[in-house]
């Protein structure tokens, strides 16, 4: 970045003012009453002070510490003391950094040794310019506010207002910027800082964009020095952009142009090349413009402009900036971080960092992107991007709990809900909630599922996870007995309309909630229902959710004939666990039935019905038992003794026990 221009208007008032209170430095004859001092050591003065003003500083330095030594104490002494310290100031000032507590010394030695000095308000000022200089504000704020408390009736009195103004202008407090600088026009209208107030109050207002109440303020400074700009250029550059607000391009471009001529060196030069460019952006002149913006980030890599104009080649020109790596977008961060780095500096910053949010996301990065949207929300509360950078933290958080989810990373996605409490507040849409809700639910945390899928449904879930959210939420609800809720959810995603599967899915739960809930009859009209509307549906699940409820209440026939409907659709699976033996249990249940009422020849079909299916083993030994049974009191004995001597070859101890004995009784029933 180009140095900074020295901006001497202020100093050489402040220097002016000091010769005056100090009572002249050259050739200027002591005040009457003041004891005289030898000749040689105001000779030694006049000549420090005639240095100092033609910026020799090593020579003032010199000829100020020659004073110093010889121990006078009297006015002379008192000049020296401050002079030195002014000589550091800027002696140094293009390295003040590593000379700053040398500053510091010399101006506090000079304020210790002559605490009632007219000098002590001035060097006061110097001193809070130099830590505001060095970045310490509070101190400077300190400084400055020192002399407007204590040293009223000073000539330095609107310089402490302007100088708090700027520094409130700089950390953006725009409200104390205002009412500093009006302090100055209004209070001391005389006062020579009553241009730079002007200015000050105009650039508080161009960042507020209210370039109506800048025009007012520039036209009464044009007013009172039709020679402003030559003054003070900045005016140029001020009215260039309240121009560009009226969109009176030509001129706003003469106006940066004419800024640049006058101040060829000037700190502000590259910022008004940019402004030229985006002047012809705006207009619509892209050639133009790029060439501008790329000439700053050649010629002025390190300036604001070329900052500004990196960001703006990138973001609105659309500069190629991406690649693809992997099947994401790979993207330079470097131009939008140079801007938010220096948020009070930069008009863009507030742009930048919401697009930086999307940037970051667009590659992938969800966790950066988060980052970057949670510190827009504390730097922007009230921002015109706040929507969108809101909507860019919700896709954000969504894509990364999905992440989370595909690989089993549920605490991860519980300890981002509550890291992020600034984006969850304001979101806009439930898939966050829905994949947190999975997470808990996951984790066997059914109460806390069921509440995030409450959230996420209230506020709405696009597309097919919309649907998914009502069908997870009923089996979330079923898990925990509450069947009633499961029952309200299916219904309401049955009636809906959207993806086939998980409708057909939500059909069968919800036949399988009215027989979780025990509501046998509610369930059997509701699947028979259900069957006869899709008759070509040869939904295994379906059909056994029927036959049970039918056979609970008592339709034993209707279950019978369901089961035998049942029986083809299974395929050749003989998993134990499959939905085979569930039917065989059915089957046995009738079987049992028909015992009771002595019909041991449909006991016998239902029996012999399970046992074609898939039975466990420790269930099979029963069965045959029972199918004894019926054959004994069919007087069909030889059938009774094959089932109990197919026991004893294959059954465990207890069941190979209980058919030898029952073997033992059909023989002793003979002898009989």
């Amino acid at each position: 970045m180009k140095p900074k221009r020295v901006k001497s208007s202020v100093f050489v008032f402040l220097l002016v003012a000091w010769l005056s209170i100090a009572g002249g430095p050259v050739g200027q004859a002591l005040a009457q009453g003041k004891e005289k001092v030898p000749s040689h050591l105001t000779a030694i003065w006049e000549k420090a002070a005639v240095n100092f003003q033609q910026g020799y500083y090593d020579e003032a330095i010199a000829a100020c510490e020659k004073v110093i030594e010889t121990g006078e104490d009297g006015d002379l002494a008192e000049k020296a003391y401050f002079l030195l310290a002014d000589c550091y100031f800027y002696k140094y000032k293009p390295g003040r950094a590593s000379h700053f507590l040398s500053i510091v010394e010399a101006y506090q030695t000079a304020i210790h040794k002559y605490p009632s000095s007219a000098e002590v308000p001035r060097a006061y000022l110097q001193l809070g310019l130099l830590y505001q200089e060095m970045g310490y504000d509070y101190e400077a704020l300190a400084y400055f506010g020192l002399v407007g408390k204590n040293y009223k009736n000073t000539p330095y009195i609107p310089y402490a207002h302007f100088y708090q103004g700027k520094l409130c202008l700089s950390a953006r407090q725009l409200d104390k910027a205002e009412g500093e600088f009006q302090k100055v026009i209004s209070k001391f209208p005389q006062s020579k800082i009553i241009g730079e107030a002007y200015l000050g109050l105009i650039e508080v207002y161009i960042h507020r964009k209210s370039y109506e109440q800048a025009a007012q303020n520039l036209e009464k400074l044009l007013k009172f020095w039709p020679d402003a700009h030559q003054r003070w250029p900045l005016v140029l550059f001020f009215r260039g952009e309240v121009e560009m607000a009226a969109r009176q391009y030509a001129p706003a471009r003469a106006d940066f142009l004419r800024y640049i001529n006058i101040t060829p060196n000037d700190d502000k030069d590259d910022l008004a090349i940019y402004k030229i460019a985006e002047v012809y952006e705006i207009e619509g002149k892209i050639q133009e413009a790029i060439k501008l913006y790329t000439f700053l980030t050649n010629f002025y890599p390190q300036s604001e402009g070329a900052v500004l104009a990196r960001y703006r080649l990138i973001e609105r020109i659309k500069w190629p900036d991406k690649t693809m790596q992997g099947g994401r977008v790979s993207f330079d961060a470097r131009p939008y971080l140079d801007l938010t780095e220096k948020l009070r500096k930069y008009p863009l910053a507030e742009e930048a960092m919401a697009r930086l949010a999307l940037r970051y996301y667009e590659a992938g990065h969800a966790a950066e992107s988060i980052s970057w949207v949670q510190r827009f929300i504390e730097r922007y509360p009230q921002s015109e991007y706040l929507a969108s950078v809101l909507d860019v933290g919700q896709e954000a958080l969504s894509s990364q709990a999905r992440d989370f989810l595909s690989g089993r990373q549920y605490v991860e996605i519980i300890n981002a809900y509550r890291k992020n409490d600034e984006v969850i507040t304001r979101l806009k849409d439930g898939t966050f909630f829905y994949y947190l809700a999975s997470a808990f639910r996951a984790l066997g945390i059914y109460d806390s599922a069921a509440h995030f899928y409450y959230q996420a449904n209230k506020l709405g879930v696009k597309g097919e996870e919309g649907l998914r959210v009502l069908l997870d939420w009923a089996d979330t609800a079923q898990r925990k007995r509450d069947y009633r809720t499961a029952g309200i959810l299916l219904k309401r995603l049955i009636s809906s309309s959207g993806n086939k599967s998980i409708l057909e899915e939500a059909r069968d739960k919800l036949g399988q909630n009215y027989v979780l809930a025990s509501e046998w009859r509610e369930g059997a009209h509701y699947l028979a229902w259900l069957v006869k509307k899709n008759p070509g549906d040869r939904n295994p699940s379906l059909l056994y959710s029927w036959a049970y409820c039918t056979q609970r209440i008592g339709a034993e026939a209707e279950t019978r004939n369901i089961l035998n409907r049942l029986t083809p659709l299974l395929g050749e699976k003989n998993d134990s666990g499959s939905l085979k033996t569930r039917i065989a249990e059915r089957w046995v249940d009738l079987g049992d039935r028909q015992k009771e009422k002595r019909q041991f020849e449909a006991a016998i079909k239902d029996y012999l019905a399970a046992l074609a299916l898939a039975v466990p083993p420790e269930k099979r030994h029963g069965i045959h038992y029972k199918l004894a049974g019926c054959y004994e009191a069919l007087g069909k004995r030889a059938e009774a003794e094959a089932e109990l001597t197919a026991i004893t070859k294959t059954g465990d101890e207890f069941w190979k026990k209980v058919a030898q004995d029952r073997l033992q009784g059909i023989k002793l029933s003979l002898v009989r």
